[in-house]
């Protein structure tokens, strides 16, 4: 047992641990799920500030800039190979808005994704549980496709308009690891 097997298996939900590091800072990590060796774990912090798309334009997760950025540099950048070796490939549905009924688009596979809203509410239903002080983007639609949900600093859910061409949003990743090889 190496050492990231031995750092996983003592934490169980809402336990926090380290994993990764990236600008030179060990990135902080909240256990939001457990199912057997395999935990979600989601960033206690904004990692980057990035646009959840570099264009104005209509955009799906799938399609999205901050969708590649995750799964391709911040997966290089942050993990070592052990590490990145116990991240887990994890369906995703992309559901639609609730309130606007804007098309989340299609399912998607990724390492490293945004919590959705509706796991947003599952996982951290109150206010004080997602404030941090400032705005970081949430994976799903807003009112349009040209719009992502996000939370304010205050923790609020904000589903509406903000475009996702903004370009300083928040990025709060998360991602199933598993505790074995």
């Amino acid at each position: 047992m190496d050492k990231t097997d031995s750092v996983l298996e003592q934490y169980p939900r809402g336990a926090a641990l380290t994993f990764g590091t990236y600008q030179d800072k060990p990135i902080l990590w909240r256990v939001l799920d457990q199912q057997g060796d395999q935990r979600l774990i989601f960033a206690e912090e904004i990692v980057e500030h990035l646009p959840y798309n570099t264009t104005y334009e209509n955009t799906y997760w799938q399609t999205s800039s901050l969708r590649r950025w995750l799964n391709q540099t911040f997966f290089q950048k942050a993990f070592s190979f052990q590490e990145r070796t116990r991240i887990i490939n994890t369906r995703l549905k992309n559901p639609a808005n609730p309130r606007y009924l804007t098309s989340g688009g299609g399912d998607t596979v990724d390492k490293i994704f945004l919590l959705g809203l509706e796991e947003l509410k599952k996982y951290l239903p109150a206010d004080e549980e997602r404030a941090l002080g400032q705005w970081w983007w949430v994976r799903s639609p807003g009112m349009n496709i040209i719009s992502a949900v996000s939370v304010y600093e205050d923790g609020s859910i904000y589903d509406t308009d903000i475009n996702v061409h903004f370009p300083d949003g928040g990025v709060r990743p998360a991602m199933w690891v598993r505790l074995k090889k």
